[in-house]
């Protein structure tokens, strides 16, 4: 193609070094026809630029694409301060696939043939600058609306001033949602559906240098669709409405921003709900803001939250560091709510989860130091797993309540498996890297083990002060209800060697001391483990019960495992004769607990002879000894 450009321009250097350039006289036009590069092309294109007696003026830009998309402009600037100015624009492009080349050379992602039309005209005041711009032309300010439109419309047509498009088989708009018409067109609902009905903004400058306005609509955004256009992809779906006011002077500014956003559902979430609608509205009016919001996401109740807070525009435009030091309150609440759905998580582990949940929160204080007051309610009468060899879970309760940075925990609490457990105590979190927690775990008769063979359970009093770098653990834990039976099955002497079972693993442990996790290491215990009820073993080759006194002191650097398991009324079967245990004492030692001595006496009688067993020693090396009497 052609690029042509003319033009003249004297200025006095001296006065421009000093940011002066009222002394700038310029002709300049450019002019371009049949403009190719690459993929772009460009009709033609018209441009001139005057500036003269302190004022630079475009009386003319035309880029011409093709027939159908077009952009003009004018405008005009003092070059001095303030720099005021006047643009009017006119925008016309019902096919921005034209733009797809020029989007493609910045690597920016390419449209699917929506429309835009754009009438804009925007002026600073500081001077009349007027001149050369038509009577009549609207208030100063923007006026921009913005059209889907992925399929070629039919017809269309524009009215400069009210903002009116009209599309075949599309309704009407003005100024607000579509009124569509479902007799014109034969396509299916999916296919007409557009990723947004309308985007409208007017903004500019009345009543004085020192007031504003601000209007804006959004209407039936598709803000999934929107972002993915921009390569932004999984964001939430749904339709979104919006809309924007601010209008007065700073000291009597008054506005609303009002948000709803139906259908909302989240891409790839594990969970299959019902969509759901977030509901916002804040305003603003005598120096105060207030807010309203509201999520319902079936089956839960809708979530609401209310607030206000004392803001006046003027004070804020003085000292923006002031909006952190303003008083807020507001109020959140959820009311008891169905949590059923959370089996979806599981389905495999859980079966039915009548779980309820409710939620009350009060926030005070500022915006830089808020102090939020909660309360969470939960409840499952019972929980039902899908696996029966799971423990029974029923009676669960949580109540938490929160003052401040204080958290109190009321009572977390279950019955599993017959047996109650419950945690309680506070948590002070006014350092959030080091809260200080005092808690305490209480348990009634709760299953600590149990397989075919072994059922252990125990009572607990345990409780836990500190921080998680440094606590204090004390307490109790008793084992009541201990039981142990085992059946062995001796293998007959004719059976053949090849016949024999495998030789069971070694259980010789490799630790030499108790070893604790790394985080535990500045930990301090003082912990005493004991039996309440001993622990009754029962079997074809034992018989008796076992009781244990030990405690756990130390640190988590070094814990020391100290005390003694006692053998109560043990009696051996064995395949030629039957052993009673007299004596059965272990006893830990604190630097090898994994290596208790034992000291152990047992009598038998084989014939006319009475045999007794003496085992003592370190339980890795143990000393046997038999005596007969008679010889």
């Amino acid at each position: 193609g052609t690029l042509t450009s003319t033009g003249k321009a004297t200025l006095d250097i001296e006065p421009v070094t000093k940011g002066d350039y009222t002394q700038l006289n310029a002709e300049v036009s450019v002019k371009g026809d049949a403009i190719r590069y690459d993929d772009i092309r460009i009709d033609s294109l018209d441009l001139q630029v005057l500036a003269a007696e302190g004022l630079a003026r475009v009386p003319k830009l035309t880029l011409q694409l093709d027939e159908a998309n077009k952009v003009t402009a004018r405008g005009q600037s003092a070059m001095k301060e303030p720099f005021a100015f006047e643009v009017d624009a006119d925008v016309a492009l019902p096919e921005l696939t034209r733009f797809n080349a020029l989007l493609k050379s910045f690597g920016a992602p390419e449209r699917s043939d929506p429309t835009l039309g754009v009438r804009w005209h925007r002026h600073r005041p500081g001077r009349n600058l007027s001149n050369g711009f038509p009577p009549g032309t609207r208030r100063p300010g923007l006026h921009l609306q913005l059209r889907g439109n992925p399929s070629r419309p039919r017809n269309r047509a524009h009215r400069h001033g009210g903002l009116e498009t009209r599309d075949a088989g599309q309704g009407r708009r003005e100024g607000g949602p579509a009124r569509t018409s479902h007799a014109s067109s034969g396509r299916s609902a999916a296919s007409r559906r557009k990723p947004f009905r309308s985007l409208q903004y007017h903004a500019g400058r009345w009543d004085g240098p020192d007031s504003a306005y601000f209007d804006g609509r959004i209407a039936d955004l598709a803000v999934n669709e929107v972002l993915a256009t921009a390569g932004i992809k999984d964001m939430p779906g749904g339709r979104l409405h919006a809309e924007i006011s601010l209008k007065g002077r700073p000291e009597t500014a008054a506005g609303h921003i009002r948000v709803n956003w139906r259908d909302l559902t989240v891409p790839q979430s594990p969970l299959n709900l019902k969509p759901a609608q977030f509901e916002w509205e804040t305003i603003l009016a005598h120096d105060q803001v207030t807010s309203k919001g509201k999520v319902t996401q079936p089956p839960l109740q809708s979530l609401t939250l209310d607030a206000n807070a004392p803001l006046s525009l003027a004070d804020l435009l003085k000292n923006p560091d002031g909006l952190m030091d303003t008083p807020v309150t507001a109020k959140v609440n959820l009311p008891k709510s169905d949590l059923g759905f959370l089996t979806q998580l599981a389905p495999e582990l859980i079966k039915r989860l009548p779980l309820t949940l409710s939620l009350n929160a009060a926030v005070s204080g500022t915006v830089r130091e808020p102090k939020i007051n909660a309360s969470l309610d939960a409840d499952a009468p019972e929980i039902d797993f899908s696996k029966a060899d799971l423990p029974s879970v029923r009676e669960t309760r949580v109540r938490i309540r929160s003052e401040d940075s204080f958290v109190t925990l009321d009572d977390i609490s279950a019955v599993v498996s017959g047996g109650r457990v419950k945690l309680g105590g506070t948590i002070d979190a006014k350092d959030p890297a080091a809260p200080v927690f005092d808690l305490n775990l209480n348990a009634r008769e709760a299953l600590v083990f149990r397989d075919p063979d072994t059922s252990v359970r125990a009572n607990a009093d345990i409780n836990v002060d500190g921080t998680m770098k440094a606590a204090r653990v004390t307490g109790t834990v008793e084992a009541v209800r201990g039981r142990v039976f085992k059946e062995i099955d001796f293998v007959p002497i004719a059976i053949p060697n090849t016949d024999l079972p495998a030789e069971p693993p070694s259980t010789a442990r490799a630790e030499k001391k108790l070893v604790l996790p790394e985080m535990l290491k500045d930990w301090t215990f003082d912990v005493d483990v004991r039996t309440r009820d001993p622990v009754r073993i029962s079997g074809n080759i034992a018989v008796g019960a076992v009781s244990a006194d030990v405690h756990l002191g130390g640190t988590g650097a070094n814990p020391l495992l100290t005390g003694t398991a006692n053998i109560d009324e043990a009696l051996l079967q064995l395949p030629f004769s039957r052993m009673s245990i007299t004596k059965g004492v272990i006893t830990l030692k604190p630097d090898e607990p994994f290596n208790p001595d034992l000291d152990i006496r047992g009598k038998s009688r084989i014939g006319r002879n009475d045999i007794t067993l003496y085992v003592y020693g370190a339980s890795t090396n143990p000393k046997t000894r038999f005596t007969s009497v008679p010889p």
